[in-house]
């Protein structure tokens, strides 16, 4: 199958990445909340002014790096350019490091992001297969 028969796969691995830059996102602003004061208890089933509060700095950092290099990665996969599947290895580094770190603090289920790290997986795995079929620069 030549190049131009990937565009689905293209498509996918846009909403993949562009879904997973929401979550990482949803955490950066549950993060913000806590610290300006301003944080709601429960959001998205998660206690997340408990779960922020109970954040180590490196732990917010990483999250922070994981939403930027995943976003880095949607900016690539726009482009078409092979850069982003480096990007999404990094990005599930830092959140596979996170989860782990997290396993410490008593308010955060380990299941829904088990889930991420499982799609993230996928849709590193469909980028890498789009770069070896000649879609991506």
């Amino acid at each position: 199958m030549n190049a131009a028969g990937w565009k689905g796969g293209h498509v996918a691995a846009l909403g993949l990445t562009a879904l997973l830059t929401l979550y990482g996102s949803f955490w950066l602003v549950a993060i913000w909340e806590v610290a300006s004061g301003h944080a709601q208890a429960i959001r998205l089933g998660y206690d997340v002014s408990h779960i922020v509060r109970y954040l180590t700095p490196a732990e917010a950092v990483l999250i922070f790096a994981a939403t930027v290099f995943m976003g880095a990665s949607f900016a690539g996969l726009v482009m078409r350019r092979r850069i982003s599947q480096g990007l999404i290895a990094v990005a599930m580094l830092c959140h596979v490091i996170v989860w782990i770190l997290l396993g410490d603090n008593p308010y955060y289920s380990a299941a829904p992001g088990f889930l991420v790290l499982i799609i993230e997986g996928l849709t590193l795995t469909l980028v890498v297969v789009l770069s070896r079929r000649g879609y991506l620069r």
